[in-house]
């Protein structure tokens, strides 16, 4: 039992880790084309998804063979706003990217949605 544990562990921190290194990758293109769909901010809706599957990632890694705790959903938002403040900070030194904190704000908005839902949702 304990190595399927340690197998699945790894296999979620490489996941959440994969995940993080696709967000890093995507940051170092030069000024993105987004869609434009009007007044809908497709930039910040697109920041809470992706830090939300983020902050998902690390919430079933922290969590492989554990119950989901309210103090775990906190560390995975915890961990997925630092890491998308650490990408704002990336982006001020990507010739065409800017960096601001409504986008980390997007971020950390989004990691809060998809932990309460996995928390509110939890297997019994």
């Amino acid at each position: 039992m304990e190595d399927v544990t340690r197998a699945g562990r790894v296999r979620a921190w490489g996941l959440a880790f994969g995940w993080a290194t696709l967000i890093w990758v995507a940051s170092s293109v030069s000024s993105p084309r987004l869609p434009s769909l009007g007044r809908l901010p497709v930039d910040k809706l697109l920041h809470a998804a992706i830090f939300g599957a983020l902050c998902w990632l690390v919430l079933r890694a922290i969590t492989v063979g554990a119950k989901r705790t309210l103090g775990a959903a906190a560390t995975a938002v915890a961990i997925a706003g630092a890491y998308g403040w650490v990408d704002e900070l990336h982006q001020r030194f990507v010739p065409g990217r800017d960096s601001s904190m409504g986008d980390v704000a997007a971020d950390v908005l989004g990691a809060t949605v998809v932990a309460g839902i996995a928390y509110i949702f939890r297997p019994a």
